[in-house]
């Protein structure tokens, strides 16, 4: 995620938006409120007690709320305050709410988005492990997957707390109706050249994009050599089969979302370091942001067959509680109520943990 702001003598409140600004920021609006439904979907299901017992399955449960958080806060930050010119309400949050949240709001979305990438690391490495060292995939626990998973986090936010020190709130002569009002400006030690070469546009290029890149890169890439020297040989019981490989799929499809969904703001961080400005991109580049946060969930849909029954057997359920069987594809789904809850589903039903 990208921000600019700057101080000139007055602000014009009543100042129109850029029509291109306005409908990138109306998508990214879109994006964001469509994404946290799916992403709440998305959390349900990923919690389900026989779902959420394997590693890769916390991770992925992780990375959602990680997402979501993105959402949440780039509605907020970047969408919101572009709208201001279709409601008397926007126009309110912008001059009145946004200068109050927007310097705590910005670093929140900053260590959610680097959560985000790193979390999607973390599921790379854990099936990698458990495709190409099968046998070495035992090590590779809940109790270990939760200490990568803290460890992102509190890496998460220690980088980026130099952040909260970027923005403030400023007192400025507003044109229209001659009166001062706050707006958001970046402070004296964010405009600090040596930040601002060192740490916002070269550590944030490595941290946020170079080793997140190359190690999903590397790590792919192996993971598919694997599968189809599997594949070619026989040997698919090994690691798992047809099952891994659905999983495989799968990861692919995330990193491959969350490359092109990156690579511009990666591009802007590069051209900013040489000092050339492509500011007018920043608003494109928070919109594709958002999409990588948003998508998921239908990644999980369109490619995940366990997941859409998962997901078809508690939201058909929740339509119609009064009923006590569902079929889907032509399988009877059966649901018996004891002392402890439990889900028969014919065929489908297994004391194993449920793999994605």
């Amino acid at each position: 995620m990208e921000v600019n702001f700057s101080l000139d003598n007055c602000t014009n409140t009543s100042a129109a938006t850029d029509s291109t600004e306005f409908i990138v920021s109306l998508c990214g609006a879109v994006f964001s409120i469509f994404g946290v439904i799916a992403n709440v979907l998305c959390v349900v299901v990923l919690s389900q007690p026989r779902v959420r017992r394997a590693p890769v399955h916390l991770c992925l449960l992780v990375l959602t709320l990680f997402d979501t958080l993105v959402l949440i806060l780039s509605l907020l930050l970047f969408c919101l305050p572009k709208l201001s010119t279709i409601t008397a309400l926007f126009h309110r949050y912008q001059w009145e709410v946004f200068p109050l949240l927007a310097p705590v709001l910005y670093p929140l979305a900053l260590f959610a988005q680097t959560g985000s990438a790193w979390t999607t690391v973390a599921v790379t490495i854990e099936r990698y492990v458990a495709i190409c060292f099968p046998f070495k995939a035992r090590t590779c626990t809940r109790a270990t997957v939760r200490r990568w998973l803290a460890a992102v986090s509190v890496f998460s936010f220690g980088y980026n707390v130099p952040r909260f020190w970027e923005l403030e709130r400023r007192l400025t002569l507003d044109c229209s109706t001659n009166t001062t009002i706050y707006v958001v400006v970046t402070t004296n030690f964010g405009l600090n050249e040596t930040y601002y070469q060192v740490y916002y546009v070269g550590l944030y290029s490595i941290v946020m994009y170079v080793l997140p890149f190359s190690l999903l890169f590397v790590l792919n890439g192996l993971i598919w050599r694997t599968v189809k020297r599997a594949k070619s040989t026989r040997r698919n019981t090994i690691f798992g089969g047809d099952k891994e490989k659905k999983l495989a799929v799968m990861l692919l499809c995330v990193v491959t979302v969350f490359f092109w969904c990156n690579v511009l703001a990666f591009l802007i961080n590069l051209l900013e370091h040489v000092n050339y400005d492509i500011s007018s991109l920043i608003p494109v580049s928070n919109m594709l942001v958002t999409l990588n946060s948003a998508v998921n969930f239908s990644i999980y849909v369109i490619f995940n067959k366990v997941f859409r029954k998962r997901f078809c057997v508690i939201f058909l359920k929740c339509l119609n509680p009064s009923s006590r069987s569902i079929t889907i594809n032509k399988k009877p789904m059966e649901f018996r109520f004891s002392h402890k809850y439990s889900i028969k589903l014919g065929s489908l039903y297994s004391t194993k943990t449920d793999v994605l």
